[in-house]
């Protein structure tokens, strides 16, 4: 007895599509996870960077959408406050 195992001819085809779907599946599992990684690592960098700032950005930013999405002088004081001169605005988007 043999422990070969016997696969017809007519399921090659269909067994190699299987192969090569599972390794593109692999594959796209991999870069979701490295992507997963790097949004976890930037999470943490991010709210290290606030806590070591003593910053909240998220108090201006709910007093900027609070107020009708207008940049008062009152906003532009508390901002100044906590970031050096013109870092709010390449930061304000995100």
């Amino acid at each position: 007895m043999t422990d070969t195992t016997f696969i017809p001819d007519y399921l090659k085809p269909a067994l190699e599509r299987l192969a090569a779907a599972r390794e593109a599946h692999l594959e796209q599992a991999r870069r979701m996870e490295d992507t997963l990684t790097a949004i976890t690592r930037a999470e943490e960098q991010k709210a290290a960077l606030e806590q070591d700032n003593g910053s909240d950005t998220r108090t201006w930013r709910a007093a900027f959408r609070a107020g009708g999405a207008m940049l008062t002088d009152e906003l532009k004081a508390a901002i100044s406050s906590e970031w050096p001169a013109g870092s709010w605005r390449r930061n304000a988007t995100t």
